[in-house]
């Protein structure tokens, strides 16, 4: 048995900065459709994926300007609501 050694690089700090920070992932009441807060494009937003089918499009709802979400839950099937606080 032999083992290589492996080469290692440290990855720029900014590529860490940079990690996806998915927060308030809630499945809805009927399954059928997971929701999130999750960052893009520099802000958070809300996502909505089809759990019965992946090929569904992805629902993206922007927060409000100037907001801090704080949580996402779901209503009933068909409603998210976002609780946001506005500093």
């Amino acid at each position: 048995l032999a083992v290589a050694p492996v080469a290692s690089a440290e990855a720029p700090l900014e590529v860490y900065a940079e990690l996806a920070r998915t927060a308030s992932v809630r499945i809805s009441p009927d399954g059928k459709r997971v929701a999130m807060l999750s960052p893009y494009k520099g802000e958070k937003k809300v996502f909505i994926y089809n759990l019965g089918d992946p090929t569904a499009k992805t629902i993206v709802i922007p927060t409000p300007k100037n907001s801090l979400i704080k949580n996402v839950f779901w209503a009933s099937d068909s409603h998210v609501v976002m609780l946001a606080r506005f500093p």
